[in-house]
């Protein structure tokens, strides 16, 4: 294809975002995606196709990545097929389907995620990093440690895929990728860690996301793991909200003694009716005795899809660091209090009984509380804020 006609058809991809191609292209490159990569230098990334249409929405056949400048002209490519050891692949071109730029290893310059099925029997696929610099060279940058070398191996997050880039979770605050690599049962999170040269393949066990001391004599440790791990909601997908668009999935809260012996084991997700959880970072535990029982609680919380409020579960660990739910009554769904800060550090009161101050929104922002009675935290109105 000759440099104009690439230029020009960039632009008409630009213009027509959401087209798709419904035509079969066997004796031309047809781009099917791009991605401004420099607006000062204007590079752009694309990706070329040469094959036929299998469906409306699956292209099977040649796939190239290349980087084009202002003028058209045609910088650095790779073919995919080369990659990937295939004579043909396919490629499902979706309606949300474009080049996703990120930084993954925080060196400043752009990287974009293409993979396909690993092809293994795990249900993943690996993915090829392409570091895009202001010149328009590409570099594919270094993986290991995991299955082949060079690819970053996680659930399926379609062709152009939009990865987690990982700043802290877990135990480690070194840049990297989330992964959810298949254990022969499930998911399970793993992280890719930018070691300064290369992504190397790390998998925690437990895979930390809190961790916090429990401030008594009994020197316990409580941990939040993720157990199961799945693809984290990503902005262009329908009912997307930003509190699962980095940690996702199934998760335990695990005591632990001074010998880091495991104690005690809750699992989150059943307090939540066993729907899939998520926040969009890691967080502190906040330990508090509320109810002046002698044990200290914290709570764990949920964004929700209808309401300006978090919904909580708060949770006792007692001196024998076994861990169990506390009831809760009185405002909306049985078992959780609820709270529009996000932050679970409850102002605690003891007038006129041992209890928490919340502020709600339902209609009008107003204080709450949820005073100890009877073994369980009871819901009161407060007063209209503002």
């Amino acid at each position: 294809m000759k440099r104009w006609v690439l230029f020009i058809a960039i632009m008409a991809l630009v213009i027509f975002s959401s087209c798709k191609f419904k035509n079969a292209f066997e004796n031309a490159e047809e781009i099917i995606a791009s991605a401004e990569i420099n607006e000062q230098w204007q590079v752009t990334a694309i990706v070329l196709y040469k094959g036929n249409l299998k469906n409306e929405n699956e292209m099977t056949g040649e796939f190239c990545v290349a980087a084009i400048n202002a003028a058209g002209e045609e910088v650095c490519r790779y073919s995919l097929n080369e990659i990937y050891a295939a004579e043909e692949l396919t490629m499902v071109f979706a309606e949300n389907s474009a080049l996703r730029v990120r930084d993954y290893n925080n060196d400043r310059i752009p990287d974009i995620a293409i993979g396909f099925p690993a092809g293994d029997g795990s249900g993943e696929y690996k993915y090829t990093i392409f570091s895009f610099y202001d010149d328009g060279n590409i570099l594919i940058q270094p993986v290991k440690g995991y299955k082949e070398d060079g690819f970053i191996h996680s659930v399926n997050c379609g062709n152009f895929a939009e990865l987690r880039a990982s700043v802290g979770v877990g135990m480690e605050s070194a840049p990297g990728v989330l992964a959810g690599i298949h254990n022969g049962a499930a998911f399970i999170p793993a992280r890719y860690t930018w070691t300064g040269s290369e992504f190397s393949f790390v998998l925690e066990e437990p895979f930390v996301i809190p961790q916090d001391g429990v401030p008594n004599e009994y020197g316990y440790t409580v941990s939040i793991i993720q157990t199961r791990f799945l693809k984290p909601m990503a902005a262009y997908e329908k009912d997307f909200s930003i509190y699962k668009s980095y940690i996702l999935g199934s998760f335990d809260a695990v005591v632990t003694d001074k010998n880091d012996l495991e104690i005690s084991r809750l699992n989150i997700n059943s307090l939540f009716l066993n729907r899939e959880i998520g926040w969009a970072g890691t967080f502190p535990l906040a330990f508090e005795d509320y109810n002046g029982d002698g044990n200290y609680e914290f709570a764990v919380g949920q964004a929700l899809d209808d309401s300006p409020e978090f919904q909580y579960v708060l949770i006792s660990i007692d001196d024998e660091g076994v861990l169990s739910r506390v009831n809760v009554t009185g405002y909306k769904d049985e078992g959780y209090i609820y709270n529009s800060n996000e932050d679970a550090a409850f102002r605690k009161v003891v007038v006129p009984y041992f209890g928490i101050e919340v502020t709600l929104n339902n209609g009008g922002w107003s204080k709450g509380y949820y005073y100890w009675q009877d073994n369980m935290f009871r819901f009161r109105n407060g007063v209209t804020v503002g």
